[in-house]
């Protein structure tokens, strides 16, 4: 059932398989905003996994189109994929008569609308995101796959933006075993099909950092700057949190045209502002990157451009992914990968350079959704 534009809240859960208990679970409506600008609301793409926020757009694709190709989706910082709701979006219904179902997740704990009692209290680190999404993959497959679909093979490829590149570059390697067990388990043949990056943040993150970011250097420090912010936003009215997400946006987009940013964009920053529980998982998962995502890692990139087919793209003036770290990954496809990965310039694959957080910018999005069809020969 297609969502209409208002993006009306569904109560509709997705329909467990005969005598099995779903791990698909429908948050709870939330109230709708009285502000100017409106706060993002679970509509009828958004689900909960295991605690974890899922965009499922399989309803938007043509039921009579068997399906072949399952996409899933990672986020980059802050970790919450409703920011890039739109950008999916679009790309299910270009391939809404392809056989393709489009799927992404947020990462563990990075939640955007209601948590419960049960979610998570503890900080979460980059193990714990990479499990994580392994989980969801292989719980999304064995729910829906047997119902989709009666083709003897399905293709999954992986899509992912800034960190999310590096979380998925672990995801793909171990994600081979899983689609061998499920295969077995399923009686589908699941072919590991391609992984697409953008903008991908897999070294020197801290290169990329600034200000508050690098203040805490330890993990004292580093609690107490997330209790203060959790602290903070617990105490200030909605209207000021709008406030905020609208300078948030100013402070990381690479353009001051406020033009630039969308409705939507606005909406999920000052809806991410509401969680303050959210808000100190995000500040300890940046901070445990600045640790652990320093040098390239070409092991882990040699044993993924081993597994499926790679494709990397990087924008001209881009701080978090660079030219100079696109050279080295040049540099390990040159030495391992053959035809197998490559790596693209957005400036001559899209037409223009795009920002870094390009879903605040509608043009850019729509100019992305149409590379990753090219990429993935769904087009």
């Amino acid at each position: 059932m297609p969502a209409n534009s208002t993006r009306e809240a569904s109560t509709a859960g997705i329909d467990a398989a005969p005598g099995s208990k779903s791990a698909f679970k429908q948050k709870k409506p939330v109230a709708a905003s009285q502000n100017t600008i409106p706060l993002w609301e679970p509509n009828d793409f958004f689900r909960m996994i295991d605690e974890v926020d899922v965009l499922d757009f399989s309803s938007l694709a043509d039921d009579a189109a068997p399906v072949t190709d399952v996409l899933f989706f990672s986020p980059g910082n802050p970790g919450i994929v409703n920011f890039y709701e739109l950008f999916l979006e679009d790309l299910q219904r270009r391939l809404s008569t392809k056989g393709v179902r489009v799927f992404g997740s947020s990462h563990l704990g990075h939640n955007l609308g209601i948590i419960t009692e049960s979610t998570r209290n503890y900080h979460i680190d980059l193990g714990d995101i990479i499990s994580n999404k392994l989980s969801i993959i292989e719980a999304i497959l064995r729910e829906c796959v047997p119902r989709w679909t009666t083709a003897p093979t399905v293709a999954v490829s992986l899509l992912s933006h800034s960190m999310g590149c590096y979380v998925n570059l672990s995801v793909v390697t171990r994600l081979t075993a899983l689609l061998e067990t499920l295969s077995a388990d399923l009686g589908v043949t699941f072919k590991l099909s391609h992984n697409v990056l953008l903008h991908p943040a897999i070294m020197e993150v801290r290169a990329g950092c600034s200000g508050p970011l690098l203040w805490a250097e330890n993990a004292l420090l580093r609690t107490l700057m997330s209790l203060a912010a959790r602290s903070t936003l617990k105490v200030l009215p909605s209207e000021t949190r709008l406030q905020l997400a609208v300078k948030a946006l100013n402070s990381t987009h690479e353009s001051a045209a406020a033009s630039k940013y969308n409705r939507h964009s606005i909406g999920v920053t000052a809806r991410m502002l509401m969680q303050p529980r959210s808000i100190s998982n995000i500040l300890h998962l940046i901070h445990n990157e600045i640790d652990e995502i320093n040098q390239l890692p070409s092991a882990q990139l040699e044993a993924a451009l081993a597994v499926c087919r790679h494709t990397f793209l990087y924008s001209a003036h881009d701080k978090w992914a660079t030219q100079t770290h696109r050279a080295g990954v040049d540099q390990v496809i040159a030495q391992t990968a053959g035809d197998q990965a490559m790596t693209f310039g957005a400036e001559q694959a899209l037409g223009r350079d795009i920002p870094h957080q390009f879903c605040t910018d509608d043009d850019a999005t729509s100019r992305l959704v149409r590379f990753v069809m090219d990429r993935l020969d769904l087009g």
